[in-house]
């Protein structure tokens, strides 16, 4: 087949690339020569094969899919304070816009109305700033806290932090969970994998904030990629006996 499209010398370096120079030796009966012919045959094929998939697919694997995407980066002081979430989204041609903010949290952690208040006890981003301004304003009315610091609590929710930004936002990185171990992912450790609902949305728990979260982002975008950003190593441990 090849024959009669390729001329003679190109098919003959073709099969001398794939199988090697061939050796002087005797002639073979018939059959051997269909034989040998056939498996040049098949070695050249796959040559070209290689060759084609190379510049089809190599052209298609060093796109990068993320190139342009717009992502906005939701975290802790971890985040906030460093340059890996800026250096990883311009490594991959992204833009970013970190939206972190130190000392703050996800879940919706316990507490009780005569506990010392401190600059960072309202920063639970699975909260909605109304629902802050609601639970929030007794102590608004008390005098224990002021309109500002009620306002910077507001400003750390779900919806004035990303929901507002979704137009604009390809992907979102949720990268919390450190200051939430000492909230409520310690008693979920302690309780053990087992008993842990993942589907939960129960948001005075790590897992059912994390979903509760995602699910509001996903009502308004449902095309909006949410991915998990996290701070790892192998030094720390939350207790003496972990």
């Amino acid at each position: 087949l090849l024959s009669a499209i390729l001329p003679k010398w190109w098919a003959k370096a073709t099969a001398w690339a794939v199988v090697g120079i061939p050796k002087q030796r005797p002639k073979l009966p018939s059959k051997w020569n269909k034989c040998h012919n056939f498996l040049l045959l098949i070695a050249m094929l796959r040559t070209i094969l290689f060759i084609l998939t190379t510049l089809i697919f190599g052209q298609v694997y060093s796109q990068n899919i993320l190139e342009g995407k717009r992502v906005l980066w939701i975290g802790t002081s971890i985040p906030a304070h460093c340059t890996y979430p800026k250096n990883a989204c311009e490594a991959l041609g992204m833009t970013c816009r970190n939206h972190s903010i130190g000392a703050s949290f996800l879940s919706i952690r316990p507490f009780s109305p005569d506990e010392e208040i401190e600059d960072h006890t309202g920063y639970a981003l699975s909260m909605s700033s109304a629902e802050k301004e609601e639970l929030y304003q007794p102590w608004l009315q008390e005098g224990r806290i002021d309109r500002h610091r009620l306002d910077v609590w507001k400003f750390s929710s779900y919806d004035r932090r990303i929901i507002e930004y979704l137009d604009s936002t390809d992907i979102i990185v949720i990268d919390h969970g450190f200051n939430d171990a000492y909230n409520t992912l310690q008693a979920e450790y302690e309780r053990g994998r087992d008993s842990v609902d993942w589907n939960s949305e129960d948001r005075s728990t790590f897992i059912g904030a994390f979903n509760y979260v995602y699910h509001r982002i996903k009502e308004v975008k449902p095309e909006a990629i949410v991915a998990i950003g996290g701070y790892f190593q192998n030094k720390q441990v939350m207790n003496n006996d972990r």
